[in-house]
């Protein structure tokens, strides 16, 4: 009976030692990757804000940063450290395009902006809702966003001007103050999208999905909502000269506030609200 005795609790030790190893290693190798993590995000951190702009080896650099950048977020254990990543992209874009930084805001993107652009793009697609895009108060002249998922994106107070969302998805994005001049929105998934106070005279909204948008105070002088979906969409106090709804869904539209509702074209006042 000893002899069990004694048997038994020597298993019983050795099986609460087995499982507090296993913990331990566990544990262990847990923060081992994320060091690892850390490490590696440090690592294309630094070289993403390699300085000297123009220096063709520091591009180079700086392209190795975004890459590094890119495949951190795509093998990422988890979505925290994925948007860690999507987080240093855009702040580089951010601290390196400001608004407020730029005489002439009609200024192309340098190709690692260009290429940042692309991982964005890249990533959105791949995670769609799963990775949230701040690029509020940025200068994106010219961008090429065309089939990026940016639902919620935030690009609020940006510069759009002549920038590609075509086939994006933008739903619940928002653009207030934003200025979206001849962008291109064709095709794009706008639904519930916040355009209050934006510039966006000459964007094309052409074929777009705007149902629930808001649009209020927004500039939209020769904006192009032909065949568009703009049920239920706010216009209260739309800024419409030469703003063309020819063939639009607008069925509960809302456009109380609109002095110049009579100089838009194609709207049908049996459907809308003014």
């Amino acid at each position: 009976m000893n002899l069990f005795l004694y048997i038994l609790v020597i298993i019983v030790v050795c099986s609460v030692a087995l499982v507090f190893g296993a913990f331990a290693f566990c544990m262990h190798s847990k923060i081992k990757a994320v060091d690892l993590m850390n490490k590696l995000f440090n690592d294309a951190s630094q070289k993403l804000n390699t300085l000297d702009k123009l220096d063709e080896e520091n591009i180079s650099i700086r392209m190795e940063g975004i890459y590094a950048l890119q495949r951190l977020a795509e093998n990422a254990p988890n979505g925290r450290e994925r948007q860690r990543a999507v987080d240093a992209l855009c702040q580089y874009l951010k601290n390196h395009r400001s608004v407020d930084a730029f005489a002439e805001p009609d200024t192309f993107l340098e190709e690692d902006e260009k290429a940042i652009i692309r991982a964005l793009v890249q990533l959105s697609q791949t995670y769609k809702s799963r990775i949230q895009i701040n690029l509020s108060r940025t200068n994106l002249y010219f961008a090429d966003f065309r089939g990026a998922y940016l639902e919620r994106a935030d690009f609020t107070g940006a510069y759009c001007e002549d920038a590609f969302f075509g086939e994006t998805h933008c739903e619940a994005a928002l653009f207030i103050g934003a200025d979206c001049m001849s962008a291109m929105f064709t095709e794009a998934h706008c639904e519930g999208a916040v355009f209050e106070g934006a510039h966006c005279e000459g964007a094309n909204f052409s074929r777009s999905y705007c149902k629930n948008a808001g649009f209020s105070g927004a500039h939209c002088e020769g904006t192009d909502f032909i065949d568009a979906n703009c049920e239920n969409a706010t216009f209260w106090g739309l800024h419409c000269e030469k703003t063309d709804f020819t063939d639009a869904v607008q069925y509960g539209a809302d456009f109380r506030y609109t002095k110049d509702i009579k100089k838009a074209i194609g709207l049908e006042y049996s459907k809308i609200i003014y």
